[in-house]
């Protein structure tokens, strides 16, 4: 099996259970094999793709809950184990954290480096790893001098605001997630549809919550829902929020889609198990997982030659059963 073919087995994998991040601890978890760790590491030769067994993946991540470090780690074991290839997950709260972690990983003798930089304070430490030969990619954030795979979050919020438009929503309010690239993207395209569609844009419209934390999203609602012009339609940060914001809903006498629509993000399966059916964005993971694992396998095969790439991917709108035709 080639270099580019395993990459991308254990990266889809991965991407499909971290899309939207933020959290505690910096936590390395290696499984597979329990290889020692190593004082110094050495970049490829420009000439010389290694072989399965000389790839070893080191993934810089942000720690999320709800089990993900948990998935995580096994999916990428069954894949290291049918590929004989070794890895080493760290999940990180912070700048100061991940910064530890990519120093770990680098000490462990990872070849290649996937890394999900959310904070600023991290650029001297991941340059550092550039400048070294080792391969990196980052993950929903664009950094100089290495490949990055981005979600099309301008563009997919757009689209989310201009459908609740066009089923006849013109009070549309987003209640965000924390303050990371990934979410500042996603704020100027709400704004940017509201804008375009001639939509007027109270300031208390758009509320800070948190990512995968209902209770976070079932106060923002509250707050939302209180005020004197409250909106007929919420954007949540993810699939997993808008469930606090539901419920708070229904604890407020109201019902979905009936008195208020709501949108997720992401497009999880749970949720769409849910009735009503959960109106959301789908992102792509498969396909990120698919041009992170290119980039990867690029850098390796083409060495000094490398000029990195920058790739965003579109997701899909699930229209759902949460956003109620509403008459203008």
């Amino acid at each position: 099996m080639n270099v580019k073919k395993i990459i991308t087995l254990l990266l889809a994998a991965l991407l499909v259970l971290s899309l939207a991040a933020c959290g505690a601890q910096s936590t390395p978890t290696q499984a597979a094999t329990e290889a020692p760790a190593v004082a110094e590491t050495k970049a490829p030769a420009a000439t010389e793709a290694p072989t399965a067994k000389e790839i070893k993946v080191g993934i810089a991540a942000p720690d999320v809950t709800h089990g993900w470090v948990a998935g995580v780690a096994y999916y990428a074991e069954k894949y290291c184990k049918e590929n004989n290839l070794d890895y080493m997950i760290t999940t990180s709260k912070d700048a100061a954290s991940m910064t530890t972690a990519l120093d770990d990983l680098v000490a462990w003798g990872a070849t290649v480096i996937v890394s999900w930089p959310q904070w600023t304070g991290m650029e001297t430490a991941l340059q550092n790893i550039i400048d070294s030969g080792i391969p990196v990619v980052t993950i929903d954030c664009v950094f100089e001098n290495c490949g990055s795979v981005l979600s099309d979050n301008v563009g997919g919020m757009t689209e989310l605001v201009k459908y609740a438009y066009s089923m006849g929503h013109r009070k549309i309010a987003f209640a965000y997630g924390e303050d990371t690239p990934v979410t500042r993207r996603r704020i100027s395209g709400f704004c940017r549809a509201c804008k375009e569609l001639g939509l007027s844009l109270p300031d208390e419209y758009l509320v800070q919550s948190m990512y995968l934390d209902p209770e976070s999203s079932a106060a923002a609602t509250r707050k939302l829902m209180e005020l004197p012009d409250p909106p007929t339609c919420i954007l949540y940060p993810d699939d997993i929020a808008h469930l606090g914001g539901k419920n708070e809903l229904e604890k407020m006498g109201l019902s979905v889609p009936d008195d208020v629509s709501i949108v997720g993000y992401d497009g999880i399966d749970f949720c769409q198990t849910l009735r009503p059916k959960l109106t959301t964005m789908r992102q792509d993971a498969e396909r990120m997982g698919e041009l992170a694992a290119e980039e990867l396998a690029r850098a390796v095969e083409e060495g000094r030659s490398y000029i990195p790439g920058r790739h965003v991917v579109g997701g899909t709108l699930l229209p759902g059963e949460t956003v109620k035709k509403l008459t203008p």
